[in-house]
């Protein structure tokens, strides 16, 4: 009887102590975790997917957007459906590509693991992240600056420097904002702009 007690009562303790161990880990990984965190994993994912399809790849994290975060460690649902895109540019193919530098889109999602992988079927070169006609040198990064002001699931607000046209070394630019839409086939296009400023660059 006794000998069954003891028996019993190692049971009970080996239990205590492996939900104990269990409540830390998962205490561990909360502290570990943070919606900033998650915005890092995700960025570097993107720029390592577009350095491996890119040559002469920029990447900003300013220019990357939660679309749909993962804001409550404790949310399986929303860890699922979480959503980020990093705009970049760089010249896909390099040698055997176009020889030009555009804007690119990629899409990162995370995997029932915690993994971030990227969703090839909403990035780039796979889907058009088109900001003609309303900026058509808007694309090539040597236009100028690109900042993302605003965003929901499926549009962006976008600011950039366009060039108009340079003559004896003056160039007439414009500070542009410019709306883009994703459509049901996940291509994200410019629809509206708005001039913000125009002015001469030497």
């Amino acid at each position: 009887m006794i000998k069954e007690f003891r028996n019993d009562y190692k049971k009970f303790l080996l239990s205590v102590f492996v939900l104990y161990l269990f409540a830390c880990h998962l205490s561990f990984a909360e502290e570990k975790w943070s919606e900033g965190s998650e915005k890092n994993k995700a960025y570097q994912v993107a720029t390592k997917y577009a350095q491996s399809i890119a040559c002469d790849v920029v990447s900003d994290k300013k220019n990357l957007v939660a679309l749909k975060p993962w804001k409550e460690f404790e949310n399986f649902d929303e860890r699922s459906e979480a959503e980020y895109i990093l705009i970049w540019t760089g010249d896909v193919g390099c040698s055997g590509g176009s020889g030009r530098v555009y804007r690119f889109v990629t899409t990162v999602k995370i995997g029932a693991g915690g993994n971030f992988f990227v969703d090839l079927t909403l990035s780039s070169p796979q889907i058009q992240f088109q900001l003609e006609p309303y900026s058509p040198y808007g694309n090539n990064k040597t236009v100028g600056d690109f900042k993302i002001v605003k965003f929901s699931k499926n549009v962006l607000i976008v600011n950039l420097l366009e060039q108009v046209e340079c003559i004896d070394n003056v160039c007439n630019m414009i500070d542009l904002q410019l709306k883009l839409k994703r459509d049901s086939k996940f291509n994200w296009k410019a629809i509206n702009q708005r001039v913000l400023a125009r002015r001469a660059v030497n």
